[in-house]
């Protein structure tokens, strides 16, 4: 196998799909990377959920980082039934016109027997007020080795059919 990033997958929301979920993720890299572009029907703020291997069983921790043009914060989240809760990297219907939010969720050791441990880079940009950048830590509390991630509209609000997903993976030595 070739060293570096190659995609796995890569699909763009069809306008009616409230998540959109990578299954028989192949085993034979040692990272993965997940980018989404993506645009909330909902009129009000939204967030991107992760769910893995379809375990919601609160078994997700995390701690976020939040800046915007007015301030920063951080806040912690245990025994959550998703991982990334409240990633504000999620445009929604009311902010500038197609604009996307974007996020960058990073997996190491992905297929290793490890607690699943993940991190995501989230900006959601509204050229008319703010922007709201985030950075989240999570973990999973299962060793078994992922082999389909799900991504949902916290609201249960379609994605727009211009939101895109691509599951890259990364080969090592």
């Amino acid at each position: 196998m070739p060293k570096g990033m190659q995609v796995i997958y890569n699909r763009k929301a069809s306008g009616s799909a409230t998540t959109v979920t990578f299954n028989n993720i192949p085993q034979n890299y040692t990272d993965l990377h997940l980018y989404v572009g993506s645009r909330s029907g909902a009129a009000s703020q939204s967030a991107l959920l992760v769910t893995l291997n379809s375990n919601n069983t609160n078994m997700y921790s995390s701690t976020r980082l939040l800046g915007s043009g007015s301030g920063a914060s951080s806040d912690r989240f245990t025994a959550q039934s998703y991982g990334s809760v409240y990633n504000n990297g999620h445009a929604h219907s009311t902010i500038t016109a197609n604009v996307h939010g974007s996020s960058f969720y990073y997996f190491p050791n992905y297929s290793k027997d490890y607690f699943k441990s993940f991190f995501v880079d989230g900006i959601q940009e509204n050229f008319a007020t703010a922007a709201q950048l985030n950075f989240i830590a999570c973990v999973g509390q299962s060793t078994a080795p992922i082999t389909s991630i799900s991504i949902t509209d916290a609201n249960g609000a379609n994605f727009t059919s211009e939101s895109i997903f691509t599951l890259y993976g990364i080969a090592g030595d």
